[in-house]
Order: C-alpha cells, then sequence, then structure tokens
C-alpha cells in the first residue's frame, strides 16, 4: 500500500509557498466526500492548503513505516486512549506541533468514524495540552471541524465552550468563533443563537457586522427577528443600514426592509445618505399611502440623513399622483435640502404629463432660485414647450436658475437661422440630397413648417430617398393631417420604401384617442371616433410588406385599447397572428410567404438593408426576444383580468368548462342587472390564451397568472359579508356586477382555472384534489388560494372610503331635497 500520510504531509524545504497544492484526504474516496462533508454552510471547511511546520526528511523513514497499511495508519489516529501517551507519531517531539499530521489524522478519523472519530481527536489533543492554533488558514479549517461536530452533540459543543474560555484567560482567541457558532445557530435554533451571542459577543464579536449579517440572511431571511435582537444590544452603530437595506429590496422584501429601517433609525445606525434607500422610497411611494412616505422621509430629514437628488427623483416617478409627490418635496416643513433638486430632478418633473405647466413653472419660480441645473433641463424645457433652446434659457433665467454646461447662442432662435440657411441654399441650389434631408430634419425638429414646405419646394439634384418621404410623413402626422398622412403611408407600403419607428409611433399616437395611463380612452366629442382597427390593418400590411421594422413593443398600445373595449375575439386573433412574424426560428419561414416586399425598386428608396433579420438562436427567456417584448408579463396579467371582467351571454362553445347559470328566479339579481341574467363571466378565456401561446413557444411565466387570478378572487370571495360578496372590495359598477353574476364556489373556480391552464397552479397542501371537504380543508385552500391577494393597508382604506360616503348620504337624507345642490359646504352647516 502506498503511503498516505506522505502524500499529505508537505516536504522538508525552507519554507511553504502560498500556492502550494490543496491539501487532500487520505484516501480516494475520501476526496470524493470532502465535497460533500465539508460543502457551503454556515461551518463549511474550505480546501485551503495548509500552512505550518514541514516535515524533516529524516521523520519522513518512520512515517513510512509507521503508516504503510490501513490497521497501522488506524493505529496511529487512535489518540484519545491516556495509555498510548508516548507511543504515536504526534508524540514526537518533531512532530508535537505539526498541525499538518494532525489534520490528516483528523481527516481519517472523520472519514471513518464521523463524529466519534472527531471527538477522539479532540481529547487527543486535550490530553497532550496541544492548543489549537488560532491563526492561519489550518486555523480556521480545524476550528470548523470541530464545531461542526459540536453542532450536533451540546455536550462535545460545551467542551469546545469551556476551551474557548480558557483560551480567553489566556488572552488567545480565534477570530472566526461567534461567526461560525451564532451563524450556525442563527440558520438552525433562533433561540440559542441569542444565548450563544450573549456568551460570546465580549470578546468575539466580529469585525464587520455587515458581512456577517447578509451571510446570514442569505442562508435563512427568518432570522431577521433575532439579527435585530441583537443589533439593538450593539454597544455603537454597526453600519447595518448600507447593506442590508438594498440586500432586502433586492430581494424584493420591502415590508422587512422597513421594519429594518425604523430600527436602525431609532439605535442612531444611520447611512451616509438617502440613495442607499432608493428602493424603499419607491416602493413607499408606489404602495403606501401619503402618511407612510412623509413618515419615511421625515425619518431620514429628522435624524440629519443627506436627501440625494435620486431618492427625489424615486418619488416623482413612484407616486402615481405626481402632484401629490412634488408638493411634498417642495413643503417647507419636510426640510428637505433644495440643493439636492438639481439637473436630473428638474428634467424629470418636465417630463411628467399628469402635472400642468403652470404648476411647474410656479414651483420653478418659488423654489428654483439659485439652483444650478444643466442641459437635461434644458431638453426636457424644450420639449414640453416645443421651444427653442434660447427660449429654454431665457425661461430658466426668468426663474433664476443657474445654467451650467450649456453653451449661449446669442444669434437668432433656430428656426430663424433655418430659414436663412433655406434662403442662401435656394439662392445657389442644393448640392446634394443630403443637404436636402439635414433641412428637412432642422425644420421639422423646429416646428418650422414654412421653411419645411420651403425647403421641400426646392429643386433636388437627384429623386426623393426613403429619408425624405418618411420625414414628410412625420411632418403630416405632426401637422395633424392624417388623410394625408395615411395616403402617403400607402404609397410608400406599396413602393416598398422603408418607415422609421419614429414615424410609427408618432403614428398610434395621432390615430388612436389620447388616454391617461391605466384609464380608458377620452370619450369627448371629437374624440369618438376610434380608428384603431384601422390602424391594425395599416400596421399587418407594413408588416407584410418586409421592409419596414415593427418594434414588438408597439403593439403593446393596440392589446390595451382592444382589451379595454372587451374586444377579446379581435385580440386573440391578433396576438395568435403576431407569434408567427416575431418568433425566432419561424419568422423568417412566415416573412418569405407573405411578404409583398417589391425587389425591383432601387436600394436609396427601399432601405432594405435596415430591415430586420431574424436570429433563431435567442434564448426563450432573453430580454431581447422579441416575443418577451411583444408578451411581457403584464400582458399575460392583464389578459386573465380581462377576461374576468367581460361577461356573455351562456354559451357551450364559449363558456366549455364552465357549468351554466341557475335560472334567474334563482339568482335574484338586482333590477339594474336584471338584463344580464343569461350572462357568465368569460375566465376561462385569459388562461386559455395564454396556453395557447406557451405552445406556440411564447414564454409564460404562471406567476402573472396567480396574482391576476388572486386578484380577481378576492373581489369575489374575501369578504365576510353575506353570501361572501365583498361590499367594500366592489366599490367599482364592474366589481358589483361580477360579485352578482358570480354562481361557482371557489372550489369550482379554482378547479376550472387548473383545468384550463392544462396544469397544477397550486401546491394544494392541506387540501389535496379529491379529498372530502371540511371546514380545515376549507382554511387551507383560502389561505393558499387568497394568501397574497390585496393588502391589508388598500382593503382598510376602502373600508374607511365606504365610511364616508355613508356618511355622506345620512347627512343628505338629513338635510332634505335642498341640501343636494348645497355641496359641502351644507355638511358643514350641520
Amino acid at each position: 500500500m502506498r503511503n498516505a500520510i506522505l502524500r499529505l504531509l508537505p516536504l522538508s524545504r525552507p519554507q511553504l509557498s502560498s500556492s502550494s497544492p490543496s491539501m487532500s484526504y487520505i484516501c480516494t474516496q475520501c476526496r470524493r466526500r470532502r465535497t460533500a462533508s465539508y460543502s457551503s454552510s454556515s461551518s463549511s471547511i474550505s480546501p485551503t492548503p495548509l500552512r505550518g511546520t514541514a516535515i524533516p526528511q529524516k521523520l519522513q523513514a518512520l512515517i513510512r513505516q509507521r503508516t504503510s497499511t490501513f490497521d497501522l495508519l488506524k493505529e496511529q489516529a487512535d489518540v484519545a486512549d491516556v495509555s498510548s501517551l508516548g507511543t504515536k507519531l504526534v508524540d514526537e517531539p518533531r512532530l508535537r506541533g505539526n498541525f499538518h499530521l494532525w489534520w490528516s489524522l483528523l481527516g481519517f478519523k472523520r472519514r471513518v468514524y464521523s463524529d466519534s472519530g472527531v471527538g477522539d481527536v479532540w481529547k487527543g489533543l486535550r490530553i497532550r495540552n496541544i492548543d489549537l492554533p488560532v491563526r492561519g488558514s489550518h486555523a480556521t479549517l480545524i476550528w470548523q471541524v470541530f464545531l461542526k461536530t459540536g453542532f450536533q452533540d451540546e455536550r462535545f459543543l460545551g467542551e469546545v465552550w469551556g476551551y474557548i474560555q480558557d483560551l480567553d484567560s489566556r488572552n488567545r482567541r480565534w477570530a472566526g468563533v461567534y461567526q461560525c457558532i451564532v451563524g450556525h445557530f442563527l440558520v438552525a435554533d433562533g433561540s440559542k443563537a441569542r444565548m450563544w451571542h450573549r456568551r460570546l459577543y465580549p470578546r468575539h464579536a466580529p469585525s464587520s457586522w455587515p458581512g456577517f449579517v447578509t451571510g446570514v440572511l442569505k442562508q435563512r431571511v427568518e432570522a431577521q427577528v433575532e439579527l435585530r435582537e441583537i443589533h439593538a444590544v450593539l454597544e455603537r452603530p454597526a453600519g447595518l443600514y448600507g447593506t442590508i437595506i438594498p440586500l432586502l429590496c433586492s430581494m424584493g422584501l420591502f415590508s422587512e426592509a422597513m421594519k429594518w429601517h425604523r430600527h436602525c433609525i431609532s439605535f442612531d445606525d444611520l447611512p451616509g445618505n438617502t440613495a442607499t434607500a432608493d428602493k424603499l422610497i419607491e416602493w413607499t411611494a408606489k404602495y403606501g399611502s401619503l402618511q407612510e412616505m412623509s413618515m419615511l422621509m421625515l425619518s431620514f430629514t429628522q435624524m440629519g440623513v443627506r436627501v440625494k437628488e435620486s431618492s427625489l427623483i424615486a418619488l416623482i416617478i413612484s407616486r402615481p399622483k405626481k402632484f401629490e409627490a412634488l408638493g411634498f418635496i417642495l413643503a417647507r416643513a419636510n426640510h428637505v435640502d433644495r440643493s439636492a433638486m438639481g439637473d436630473r430632478f428638474w428634467a424629470v418633473v418636465l417630463g411628467q404629463t399628469q402635472l400642468g405647466t403652470p404648476v411647474i413653472f410656479q414651483c420653478m419660480q418659488t423654489f428654483g432660485g439659485g439652483l444650478n441645473v444643466g442641459g437635461k433641463t434644458v431638453e426636457a424645457l424644450k420639449k414640453r414647450m416645443d421651444c427653442s433652446k434660447e427660449k429654454a434659457l431665457s425661461l430658466l433665467a426668468e426663474f433664476e436658475m443657474h445654467v451650467q454646461g450649456v453653451e449661449m447662442v446669442p444669434d437668432a432662435e433656430p428656426s430663424v437661422m433655418i430659414g436663412r440657411l433655406v434662403q442662401q441654399i435656394g439662392a445657389r441650389g442644393l448640392a446634394g440630397v443630403e443637404e436636402l434631408e439635414f433641412l428637412l430634419k432642422e425644420s421639422l425638429d423646429t416646428g418650422n413648417w414654412r421653411m419645411f414646405d420651403q425647403a421641400l419646394s426646392l429643386p433636388s439634384p437627384g429623386g426623393p430617398t426613403g429619408k425624405v418621404y418618411d420625414l414628410i410623413l412625420q411632418s403630416q402626422l405632426r401637422r395633424g393631417a392624417l388623410g394625408g398622412a395615411i395616403d402617403l403611408l400607402e404609397h410608400m407600403r406599396k413602393s416598398s420604401i422603408s418607415i422609421s419607428s419614429t414615424s410609427l409611433r408618432l403614428l398610434v399616437k395621432e390615430t388612436l384617442p389620447p388616454r391617461k395611463r391605466t384609464k380608458n380612452p377620452n370619450t369627448m366629442p371629437g374624440f369618438t371616433n376610434d380608428n384603431l382597427i384601422d390602424l391594425v390593418g395599416v400596421l399587418t400590411s407594413l408588416l407584410r410588406s418586409g421592409v419596414t421594422n415593427i418594434e414588438p413593443t408597439l403593439w403593446r398600445e393596440i392589446f390595451k385599447r382592444l382589451g379595454m373595449k372587451r374586444r377579446l375575439l379581435d385580440l386573440e386573433t391578433l396576438a395568435l397572428g403576431l407569434v408567427e412574424w416575431y418568433h425566432p426560428a419561424r419568422s423568417s419561414i412566415t416573412r418569405h410567404r407573405f411578404s409583398t416586399f417589391n425587389s425591383d425598386l432601387p436600394e436609396a428608396l427601399t432601405s432594405r438593408n435596415n430591415s430586420p433579420h431574424p436570429i433563431p438562436d435567442i434564448p426563450p427567456l432573453s430580454p431581447q426576444n422579441p416575443l418577451r417584448l411583444l408578451f411581457p408579463p403584464q400582458f399575460i396579467h392583464a389578459i386573465i383580468q380581462w377576461g374576468f371582467l367581460t361577461f356573455r351571454p351562456y354559451s357551450t362553445t364559449l363558456h366549455k368548462l364552465i357549468p351554466p347559470p341557475p335560472p334567474p328566479e334563482v339568482r335574484q339579481l338586482p333590477c339594474q342587472l336584471s338584463e344580464f341574467a343569461p350572462c357568465v363571466a368569460t375566465f376561462t378565456w385569459g388562461i386559455a390564451l395564454a396556453r395557447e401561446l406557451k405552445s406556440l413557444g411564447v414564454h409564460v411565466d404562471p406567476r402573472p397568472i396567480l396574482r391576476a387570478v388572486r386578484t380577481r378572487f378576492h373581489v369575489l370571495y374575501n369578504a365576510p359579508e353575506a353570501n361572501g360578496r365583498p361590499a367594500v372590495l366592489s366599490g367599482r359598477k364592474i366589481n358589483r356586477m361580477a360579485v352578482a353574476l358570480n354562481h361557482l364556489s371557489l372550489a369550482q373556480m379554482v378547479d376550472i382555472v387548473e383545468e384550463t391552464w392544462g396544469g397544477s397552479l397550486w401546491r394544494r397542501t392541506g387540501w389535496e384534489k379529491g379529498s372530502e371537504g371540511g371546514r380545515e380543508w376549507e382554511r387551507n385552500m383560502k389561505r393558499e388560494v387568497l394568501g397574497m391577494g390585496i393588502p391589508k393597508r388598500v382593503v382598510e382604506r376602502l373600508k374607511r372610503g365606504v365610511g364616508v360616503r355613508e356618511r355622506w348620504s345620512a347627512a343628505r337624507v338629513r338635510g332634505g331635497r335642498g341640501f343636494a345642490g348645497r355641496g359641502w359646504k351644507g355638511v358643514k352647516s350641520m
């Protein structure tokens, strides 16, 4: 048998290099088990090479003689017996303190005898009065082996603790004791972690609290309660805020991050500035009340934490009510440093369409005096006012705002300069088509249509290019000449002239009636003509032309309009048809079969080289995958909701899996809903469409489906009122209608949803399919199905709103008929 010890121990040489090969275990089998035995955990052992006293050459013969067979090696490893003192290799004076040898024996005993073997080596060290090393890589390895064994045996851990105390009395300690022991129990048993913290903290506190806490939370998020208790008794701030808040926000645990924020602030563990908590600020601004947002920001300013510009931008962008966020920031009582309102902040404010221009100008005039802004604010002001740079600079000067990094051009405005340039070129003639394109582009940017038409009338040395056609199309769309733009678009399509993405986005904007975010389109006179289907036809014909690149994101607004109008069949037909055009592997075949591209036209018109070439090997989960851009998770969530909110007369074809509704006399609908007696919700439509898209190669994540289904189930079932109908959560007419027309139980709904999806969406823990029902079974089902629905604070807010409306109604009744026209003053007078 080849000697194993000699392969483990270093040869005699002046010094061991740090790049020496990693120490392995005594045999090949043990090397295989090394990864499994010392894998990642709070007490894992890395294969770092040990450094220590080298083995002299003359001792190698002795080692070979005493470890040449397994039995001899086993005999040398039996070091726990007191009677064996002086007979083992480790008792040789020159090998007594060599921890390479001890590490090898420890590995052998651990492999053969598991934890009992580790205990024997520990006993052998103790009876020989050999201290464990407290520095170096071998110290970490050996300590972790003994502590890991102690975690399985409390008696042995008590012995290790006694030895740690003995080392403390001699002013010696291993630096990783706290991290190893307390970190293990924070993951395994929080109650013991508190006890060990009290024992170890006075002398063994970790050098880096943020690193320690991060390592624990990545293994067990639930350890936050014990960690906060430990953090509360630290003598000085541990610098946790800058680490733990971004970590929890990156994990999506915003509620826990808010708890840590309050905890750290109360114990003076402050961040350097608010940029550390930007994600938390975004979440609070988006989902929290105004009071919660105010409390968060005031907790920073009252503790002297500097508010950064990025935090103010997060408030503006994330808060649905922009005016509310802007008013909060500019309120003097909030003590926000005005210097944080820099270039990016005012650029973002100017870009918010919810905020009126007079309101923004009043805020800039009141609070912007003396502030420094730059090019971003100038560009945002130009875009909002549709004016020149000089006009924007003059407005900022009126507000006494200092513009930095932007060159002042004391000449005339760009529109005037373009007019002069057109006159000069008209006098000498165009030098080429590129010069004409430049003039048209500059006139278009400044909105000088007279100069645009004059430049277009100049004699050109060559025929018009595709870019010239595209600029003319943009000018007609921006002027409101939609009919002429459509005619020009048809000419460009028939001529296979490429159309830019800017023109297509402008076409969608000018064709569809305006609407606010998350709201239905404007139905006021002048906006009733919806050219949605005509726009779909135009874009589809351009897609078939094979020249114009129709970006996948351009269809999203069309999907939203079709869904809002409950034109589900049109939406389904369009979505399934577009899959073949945008599928990375099949789009080239589809374009080849259905393209109407005219290959006989000159390249200057068609710009064929700019057409998209599909790449077959784009992964389905890649952000660049066209199908992911066409059907994002928000689309899947929306089609599920639209299905639940669409009601059609019951049909065995349309509602295959839905049981028929009871007769009208059984349903007993309110009078205003009596005409909908034969109708049911087509809630299976969206799920079936998502399943079909998945079968065609679209990546469909089940999580948006679950979120949408939970939201609708909460409206239908999550309320203690009679028959389970949530009067509070169904304030909108469509929700009241959904509750009234629902004739299915929650269990029936769940089964139909999963049958439509063709797979399991819930784990069904405690309410397995096919098992008998009962109260416990029903509670388990509701706990899982309705567990992540509408947040509690939203429910409470809606309840408060219902209470206010009820008080108003009572006041109207008491006030009599004459009260109806008095408004709020009538209520106050009472």
